[in-house]
């Protein structure tokens, strides 16, 4: 699984859904908040590209299609 923005690996990394968003295609749509062992998975590389963009490196929306459960 890789960073739909960026193209990292995001496999295995973990949090809790905060908001599941209906969008306009008729799918699903997840607000992630990363949990602490993710947050410190993270590579130098991604936290600046998300700083450098003023993204918040602690949560993510990804689509149904992109998550695994546990």
């Amino acid at each position: 699984m890789k960073d739909p923005d960026y193209g990292f690996l995001i496999e295995g990394w973990s949090g809790d859904i905060e908001d599941i968003e209906l969008i306009d295609d008729g799918s699903w749509l997840y607000h992630i908040q990363w949990d602490k062992k993710t947050l410190k998975l993270m590579g130098r590389d991604l936290r600046k590209q998300c700083e450098g963009d003023n993204l918040d490196i602690t949560r993510m929306a990804l689509a149904e299609n992109e998550l695994e459960t546990d």
